[in-house]
């Protein structure tokens, strides 16, 4: 329970960050966003956004109800999951991590050739914010062919 524990406050203080339009790691995603498809009030509305509904206690709550799903504290099944991400919409990248962080497990961000950022930033982040999530995370883009 330890380990849930110390995963589900580096969500928070992560999810803090990105609510915070003063934190680096928001800051970060505005540089990267810069020159995209997307009008810099657009941005910031949707960094507004991208985890306006992350409730840390429901997620104490699934998690206790996630511990039935596991055979002697492992998960069942530790492959990473594959997010394919859309190009026409900021946040998915974000949302996905937290999403596979609340659960535990381990996510390849599959990001589009639109927008390739935020599922850096979000790796980095939760590198950044330590145990048991470093390393979590893989952002990874396909190379067009042309």
């Amino acid at each position: 329970m330890i380990e849930v524990d110390v995963r589900l406050s580096s969500i928070a203080r992560g999810a803090a960050e990105w609510r915070d339009p003063r934190s680096p790691v928001r800051a970060q995603a505005r540089e990267a966003l810069v020159g995209g498809p997307w009008s810099k009030e657009v941005v910031e509305a949707a960094l507004d956004d991208v985890l306006w509904d992350l409730d840390v206690d429901a997620a104490i709550r699934a998690e206790a109800r996630a511990s039935r799903c596991r055979v002697a504290g492992e998960y069942l099944d530790d492959r990473p999951v594959l997010v394919v991400l859309p190009g026409n919409v900021i946040g998915p990248a974000v949302q996905s991590a937290y999403c596979a962080a609340l659960t535990g497990s381990r996510a390849i961000l599959k990001s589009s050739s639109v927008e390739r950022s935020l599922a850096e930033i979000a790796a980095r982040q939760f590198d950044r914010l330590g145990a048991p999530r470093v390393r979590s995370f893989l952002p990874a883009f396909c190379r067009s062919p042309l």
